[in-house]
């Protein structure tokens, strides 16, 4: 059937009706005419399969990767960069409406990125038993089947160098048996699961782990050590097993089985040296984080708060942004290797009056005294606990400022704390994963 799209929904798909519903269209964009068919008919909403388009779009283009529309990383390859920026702000627009209760949200502009192809500097790549094979990629959308890849457009050149390498490494002893794809469903089986790898796009430094449910043994150690003699001639300092047992899609849910070289790697961000390991977390486009952690800073400065408790820490990324200006900083992260990340990236940094704490922010927050003039918190995407919400508002902190990457739990958290007596100020989205529909925002909100 022929159809006409309206809008362009906040995962990236065209928007159009059928009737009185809604059908969500991937691949389409705002004032198209396209054909599709219909594949998934719920109650309110279906999704259709696009088939041509019959009028495009000024701001379609072809997308570089042979694997649009069929790899699940990128929404938005189709679209032309502007127009990805403005979805992104509408996105926020529409979620702090919505789901905010903000009648005249003050969203300014999505900030550019400085690297729209390549800017990844982390890639978490499953591996899968599929039908008689295998393969190494990312998933389709709306499923778990990996769509093979060798490279991909918005991971940077040297990681693509290392998974290629290990790719050809993988397949004769997935052939030859030695090491098996890991199988999902309600018997799961396999041994090997994901592979990781991290970059410092600064140094150049990467680090690799295969994430496995059993630990490795025989023929394969001593091929582990001969894979990382040609890793280490392409930057790879350090290449782990980590051994995760569980049938979850939580990666790093177990403990490090093995490891050779070095367990943690630098990258330099607003002038600092940072260490982490591959378990921690580390913003993924290093060039916008420098840009965004340093609007996070000039509106410390704007606020002239001196006393700041920053919340999901990490290694120190933020954090010592933050403390370089002498500020006193209370730094709280559960993750126990970013904890231990962060004070050492304080002492390699010489940075002074920050005190880091190991707990869960919701946990941490009762215990803690002292008049902080700013709370900074960068949770995860599910958003903040509702103790933590609670403890904001119950200590009045004149200043929040919230970085977030889920535009729809950042707006609930948002209207939990204006119903809290805050004032909602400023809201500047940061495109951190172009062509994409993910988007971060950096939110300025002041007690009345």
């Amino acid at each position: 059937m022929d159809l006409d799209i309206s809008s362009t929904g906040s995962s990236g798909e065209g928007v159009g009706r059928i009737g009185d519903f809604v059908t969500f269209v991937p691949g389409a964009l705002s004032g198209e005419r396209v054909r599709v068919s219909l594949e998934t008919v719920k109650r309110t909403y279906a999704r259709s399969r696009l088939l041509e388009v019959l009028s495009p779009s000024p701001d379609r283009r072809d997308p570089p990767c042979p694997l649009f529309g069929r790899c699940g990383g990128c929404q938005l390859q189709h679209a032309d960069y502007p127009l990805q920026l403005s979805m992104k702000r509408r996105v926020v627009q529409d979620a702090m409406r919505r789901i905010g209760g903000f009648e005249d949200p003050p969203v300014e502009p999505c900030e550019m990125s400085p690297l729209q192809w390549g800017y990844r500097n982390k890639a978490i790549v499953p591996v899968r038993s599929q039908g008689r094979g295998w393969g190494m990629g990312f998933y389709r959308p709306f499923s778990h089947e990996v769509v093979p890849l060798r490279s991909c457009p918005v991971m940077s050149d040297e990681i693509n160098r290392v998974m290629g390498l290990i790719r050809d490494f993988l397949e004769p002893r997935i052939r030859g048996g030695l090491l098996s794809p890991y199988r999902e469903g309600d018997r799961p089986s396999g041994s090997l699961r994901e592979v990781v790898v991290r970059h410092g796009m600064r140094t150049g430094e990467l680090l690799v782990s295969l994430v496995m449910r059993q630990d490795p043994r025989g023929r394969l150690l001593s091929d582990l050590e001969g894979l990382f003699r040609l890793l280490e001639g392409l930057g790879v300092v350090g290449l782990s097993v980590f051994r995760n047992r569980r049938d979850a899609n939580f990666v790093w849910d177990g403990d490090f089985a093995w490891g050779i070289g070095r367990d943690r790697m630098w990258e330099v961000l607003g002038g600092m040296r940072l260490s982490y390991d591959v378990t921690s977390f580390f913003q993924v486009n290093t060039h916008q984080a420098e840009r965004m952690f340093q609007h996070v800073v000039d509106l410390l400065d704007e606020t002239g708060a001196r006393d700041v408790l920053e919340l999901y820490s990490g290694v120190g990324s933020l954090t010592g942004m933050i403390a370089a200006g002498g500020r006193r900083v209370v730094a709280v992260e559960e993750w126990p290797s970013a904890v231990e990340g962060l004070r050492e990236n304080l002492q390699v940094n010489g940075i002074h009056g920050v005190t880091p704490l190991l707990g869960a922010a919701e946990d941490v927050l009762g215990d803690l005294g002292g008049d902080f003039q700013a709370v900074v918190l960068d949770p995860p995407r599910g958003g903040c606990h509702p103790e933590v919400i609670r403890a904001m508002v119950d200590a009045a902190v004149p200043h929040v400022i919230y970085v977030s990457c889920n535009p729809a739990t950042l707006a609930r958290d948002l209207m939990l704390l204006s119903q809290g007596g805050y004032v909602l100020r400023r809201v500047r989205p940061f495109d951190m994963f172009p062509q994409t529909c993910h988007v971060e925002c950096v939110v300025l909100i002041t007690k009345l």
